[in-house]
């Protein structure tokens, strides 16, 4: 779960990035993509039956996820090889965990590579996007991630529950 947090972080300082840069519309992505790993992490911490710490990342920690910090075409590429990495991670333990007769780990981790699919998804197409036309006109402005279970993606194309915890849309967050 350090790891997710350690992510969420690492999506805030990219946003940070993005600003400076100019690619507003990707400042709403990396910040949908951090709240969705704090949301990731806080639902394992819930399932563990553990106490929700605020994370809180030593100064020498937060000074080496900052300086890991490049260009934002880099860190969309960065964010597209991780999701993509956890992804196959999430997969390979869902199906340990259900071998092993955990099913609420099981179906945790089952949750985790559905949404990082998305997140897959979404940046790959941000990354082909800002490549191609070299800004971020093209990827959408407003992203939305879910309460419940961290599920994100474009504010503009969210169905009536999310597709993953089947809570009701309208207790998305907004990012824009």
């Amino acid at each position: 779960m350090q790891q997710q947090r350690e992510a969420a972080l690492r999506h805030t300082f990219f946003a940070e990035q993005a600003a400076s840069e100019g690619f507003t519309n990707a400042v709403g992505l990396f910040h949908a993509i951090s709240e969705s790993s704090t949301r990731q992490a806080n639902k394992m911490t819930a399932i563990l039956g553990e106490q929700e710490e605020k994370f809180t990342p030593s100064p020498l920690d937060s000074l080496a996820i900052k300086n890991s910090v490049k260009s934002t075409i880099e860190n969309v590429q960065f964010a597209l090889t991780t999701a993509t990495r956890f992804s196959q991670l999430a997969a390979k333990y869902h199906t340990t965990a259900d071998q092993e007769g955990v099913r609420s780990i099981g179906d945790w981790f089952d949750r985790q590579d559905r949404i990082q699919q998305m997140v897959n998804e979404i940046t790959q197409k941000t990354y082909d996007a800002m490549t191609q036309s070299g800004d971020d006109s093209e990827i959408p402005s407003s992203w939305s991630v879910c309460v419940h279970c961290g599920y994100a993606d474009a504010t503009f194309r969210l169905p009536s529950t999310c597709p993953i915890c089947p809570q009701p849309c309208d207790e998305f967050e907004i990012f824009q």
